[in-house]
């Protein structure tokens, strides 16, 4: 049970309620221990201080008994646990506060008189804090859940071809997609290269000619003077040498 409060922290209400069992459990523990094993049962009388001693005596006894199934139910992390303890420990703290008065009007010790009374006032107190805290946590609670309602009727209202049904579901998975971290690399989804099966090349692998920048053809065989041509030529020449010299 989980709540945004209004300054961006996400409270946990179940944790909260559940951190008050510790304080419950205590004040139990000490209310049976004074009202079922150390004090005994008061004598009846007419006075302030009988009045205040069987009130003590009864307090504690109930009380605690009362504050055992309280801290049981707050050890389950539900809201209105809160709420019970607040109201138990109000009451337990006026009656024993009241307790203490009437011991310490009546001619009683005033130190123990003083300190029922100021045990009676620190339940009080907390009594008081509990029931703040439940309020708090309470309207936190009914603001979430009123915020669902009105979301899950307009989801419920509108057509499938609303955008506001699309505008939910990609808002939804916004805040469901797990954040990139800062030196996280981003990866990109890249296409493999297809090369093909042949051994020929595409067009785009084709050498590119350029007019006029192309060495030409190279020449074909016998297209120029052959070695036998000249020999037969210079052969002419000596026999012409030969004949002018005879």
């Amino acid at each position: 049970m989980a709540s945004e409060a209004g300054s961006g922290r996400i409270i946990d209400l179940g944790t909260s309620v559940r951190s008050n069992t510790g304080g419950a459990a205590i004040a139990a523990g000490l209310m049976i221990f004074f009202g079922f094993i150390f004090l005994d049962e008061p004598a009846g009388g007419s006075g302030w201080y009988s009045v205040g001693a069987s009130l003590l005596f009864l307090a504690l006894r109930v009380g605690g008994l009362v504050m055992v199934g309280v801290s049981a139910w707050l050890s389950l992390g539900h809201l209105p646990a809160l709420a019970a303890d607040a109201a138990a420990s109000i009451v337990l703290g006026a009656m024993i506060a009241l307790a203490g008065g009437f011991m310490l009007i009546d001619g009683g010790w005033w130190v123990q008189s003083l300190v029922i009374l100021v045990s009676g006032g620190s339940f009080l107190t907390s009594g008081l804090r509990n029931g703040r805290d439940f309020l708090d946590m309470w309207r936190i609670e009914t603001a979430d859940d009123q915020d669902d309602e009105e979301e899950d009727v307009a989801v419920l209202s509108a057509s499938k071809d609303s955008p506001l049904v699309s505008d939910l579901a990609s808002a939804k998975a916004a805040t469901q997609a797990k954040p990139r971290t800062r030196n996280e690399p981003e990866l990109i989804d890249m296409e493999p290269i297809r090369r093909p099966k042949s051994g020929r090349a595409s067009k785009a692998d084709q050498p590119v000619e350029l007019d006029g920048l192309s060495p030409g053809p190279p020449p074909a065989k016998g297209a120029g003077p052959s070695a036998g041509s000249s020999e037969s030529y210079l052969a002419k020449l000596a026999r012409k040498d030969k004949s002018a010299d005879q």
